[in-house]
């Protein structure tokens, strides 16, 4: 079996909401680092134990592991037959969208009192991620004529 390269023009606009959203939660995940995890890393903020242990190390090893598990998630999505690669698609962009949506709340409000402005940020979050993969997978599957 030939591996199709994700990164390839034929498939660039069906694998950017996914690098959307999972280059989001890699971005969020270290804005959402308090001052205290910048000077010991034990003092990670993250509820995924595995994500959680490589920030416990050191930011750069959970850049490092998770830009390789970005790229294993693309190769999965282009390379697997149908439906399983789009079963990993949605599992990748459903676990992300919501994963990288946590944080929202976190980085903009400074305490609780202000939740209920979190609640409306997270649906403007959802409505900029729905369009964003809306258009740029209608794009792809104009261009491939599906």
């Amino acid at each position: 079996m030939k591996l199709i390269n994700p990164f390839s023009k034929t498939y660039l606009f069906f694998i950017l909401p996914l690098i959307l959203v999972m280059g989001l939660d890699l971005i969020f995940t270290l804005i959402g680092q308090s001052q205290d995890y910048w000077r010991n890393f034990q003092f990670f903020n993250e509820a995924n134990p595995l994500a959680g242990f490589l920030l416990s190390h050191h930011p750069a090893l959970f850049v490092l592991i998770f830009s390789a598990y970005l790229i294993l998630a693309l190769f999965l999505v282009v390379n697997l037959k149908r439906p399983l690669n789009l079963i990993f698609y949605i599992f990748f962009f459903l676990i992300h969208s919501w994963g990288s949506s946590s944080w929202l709340s976190e980085l903009f409000f400074s305490s609780r009192a202000d939740y209920s402005g979190g609640w409306y940020l997270s649906i403007g979050y959802f409505i900029f991620i729905s369009l964003i993969s809306g258009l740029s997978l209608s794009f792809w599957l104009k261009n491939r004529n599906l």
